[in-house]
């Protein structure tokens, strides 16, 4: 293996870590705690946008992607039969469940997660109005389903890329 392989794959592997580990925390902890507090729970989340939280996770992700499609992709230059062995049938169905997991987080949580914080940043300090906070709760739980959605499709990942060797 030469050392360009062997960047390529700890950086991967150490980004989906990252990203799988983020994602799976905030829907197993983070989110139920910061709904079970109410309107600071709300403030926990801006100040989580105000330190480029979801930027770094989608940036995250996305890298993995790149780098998990280099990797597969030399594989499958070396080997053309190799895509079509079951381990590269699994490492690709994994990294399409990658790619589902990225777009539910560019195309879903991003942009509500985005209008969530813009309608708590612009409430009133006692809190958001009877209006606001009925926006708030539905782009909440938009983001929840979201969140579970992109949890699932990274679990499918990890797994598919612990199990490949083994099918």
């Amino acid at each position: 293996m030469d050392l360009v392989f062997v960047i390529v794959r700890a950086v991967h592997v150490v980004l989906a870590v990252f990203w799988a580990g983020t994602v799976f925390f905030v829907a197993t902890f983070l989110d139920p705690s910061v709904r079970a507090a109410g309107p600071a729970g709300a403030r926990v989340m801006q100040a989580l946008q105000q330190r480029r939280f979801t930027p770094t996770i989608i940036t995250a992700g996305a890298i993995t992607l790149l780098t998990g499609l280099a990797l597969y992709g030399r594989m499958a230059a070396v080997s053309p039969a190799w895509a079509r062995s079951p381990i590269g049938m699994m490492l690709g169905f994994g990294a399409l469940a990658g790619v589902a997991a990225l777009a539910t987080g560019v195309l879903v949580s991003r942009p509500t997660f985005r209008r969530m914080s813009a309608l708590i940043a612009s409430s009133p300090e006692s809190g958001p109005t009877g209006d606001q906070q009925a926006e708030v709760d539905r782009l909440r739980g938009r983001l929840r389903l979201a969140l579970r959605w992109t949890a699932g499709f990274l679990l499918v990942a990890v797994l598919a890329m612990a199990l490949a060797r083994y099918v």
